[in-house]
């Protein structure tokens, strides 16, 4: 069930109540002590608005939700073996998006808050809070055939923790994975229409005297130049 209210074409305010099943199914460690999981059973209540700001130069999202678990399938190492094994859980949380584009840029942020990466919730299961940014910003010719674009992606170069296991049972610590460092680029867009990319690619293979123009998506009359034209 999803109630949405536009009070005007900038705010978009919700709430809604869904239900969601995944199925049971058993564990086959390689040792033994063959076992069942029940079917997970979650109740997901969730609110938010999604606001345009600034005559659409920035975008603010946010949401808060509660998830009620009814036999949760929570994972855990027992015996140096994957096990799956039902619980009752509750999650609570809240999420702020903001997305800036002052100028043909896209800046946009996010935030996690302290969590665990482990049913039994030990202080060496803790992934600590963070902050994530990112930037990007594109160049577009008039005729929007031609993109250039350049990207940071962690902005800040943190070093957050992302998921963790724990196979004390194993090495007697826990494993993590890590956000990769700062990292940029550039990349770019050509568009040209199907018909043209066809033509050409049967015009460069067929006869290299043969030249196609396709300005702005429209196919000019083939032309046909002498080899010492082209020279």
């Amino acid at each position: 069930l999803q109630l949405d209210y536009k009070p005007n074409s900038d705010t978009l305010l919700y709430a809604g109540i869904n239900r969601g099943v995944k199925a049971g199914n058993f564990n086959a460690p390689l040792g033994g002590s063959f076992s069942t999981y029940d079917a997970e059973v979650l109740l997901a209540y969730e609110a938010g608005a999604k606001l345009t700001l600034m005559d659409g130069k920035a975008q603010l999202n946010s949401s808060i939700f509660y998830y009620d678990y009814s036999d949760y399938q929570s994972f855990s190492w027992v015996n140096n073996a994957g096990v799956v094994f039902n619980e009752d859980a509750q999650f609570t949380g809240a999420e702020v998006e903001l997305l800036l584009k002052p100028i043909d840029a896209l800046v946009s942020g996010s935030y996690q808050s302290e969590a665990f990466h482990n049913a039994r919730n030990f202080t060496a299961h803790t992934i600590e809070s963070h902050f994530k940014a990112d930037a990007r910003i594109t160049w577009t010719d008039k005729e929007d055939l031609w993109s250039v674009a350049a990207y940071v992606d962690n902005l800040t170069d943190s070093d957050h923790e992302l998921i963790g296991f724990d196979v004390s049972g194993f090495y007697g610590n826990s494993q993590i994975s890590y956000a990769k460092p700062r990292t940029y680029g550039f990349g770019f867009i050509i568009k040209f229409c199907l018909n043209c990319l066809r033509r050409l690619m049967f015009l460069f293979i067929s006869s290299p005297a043969l030249k196609l123009l396709c300005i702005g998506g429209n196919c000019l009359d083939l032309i046909q130049l002498r080899p010492e034209q082209l020279l």
